[in-house]
């Protein structure tokens, strides 16, 4: 007990000193836990990915921003990019912003999605839980889920070949319905 009360005795003598050192530990362990994080996330990055040490986001400066980075390219040069030799395979992801809608028994569920090219499948290679991966032509179209959708809106991973129905034109509330042909891990 005699440890505390010196300690409590100089922190109220030299306020100052004490009021450093204090600021000196948090910014020591703050410095410690992001150092540690960034490691963390550089060796962990894509591991769930296979073959995640062959794949490369092609990133390109942005046109207004020069600050900036962007991942999109036109359509051009992933073509030249798939033409060269050391390219497997190439996955082109339109990603955007939008929310896609489904209903269900008259319940509304809101998921962000995204268009894949065929290859994208097969390059990214996640882990099939139900369904098949790819489609015979390009053509075809199908819808790729991951498991966290499936339980949400069907309450089981087994879904491949089941519907899901969105609500396309609000004023003559004709129903489009999308065919589920791949369950994959989330």
């Amino acid at each position: 007990m005699n440890i505390f009360r010196n300690m409590l005795y100089m922190a109220r003598r030299f306020k100052t000193a004490t009021l450093l050192n204090f600021i000196g530990l948090v910014v020591a362990f703050s410095a410690c836990y992001l150092f540690l994080t960034q490691v963390t996330y550089n060796h962990s990055y894509n591991k769930g990915l296979t073959n995640y040490q062959q794949l490369y986001r092609v990133e390109v400066p942005a046109l207004f921003d020069h600050s900036k980075w962007q991942s999109n390219i036109n359509r051009f040069l992933a073509d030249e990019l798939a033409k060269l030799p050391q390219v497997e395979s190439m996955a082109l992801l339109q990603c955007w912003l939008n929310d896609w809608q489904f209903t269900k028994d008259g319940t509304e569920f809101t998921f962000r999605g995204c268009r894949v090219n065929n290859d994208a499948l097969t390059t990214l290679a996640p882990r099939l839980l139900d369904g098949k991966l790819g489609w015979e032509d390009d053509d075809q179209k199908g819808f790729v889920i991951p498991a966290s959708v499936a339980m949400r809106y069907f309450g089981s991973v087994q879904v491949a070949g089941r519907c899901m129905y969105n609500d396309e034109d609000s004023e003559t509330r004709a129903t489009s319905r999308t065919t589920i042909t791949t369950v994959i891990s989330a």
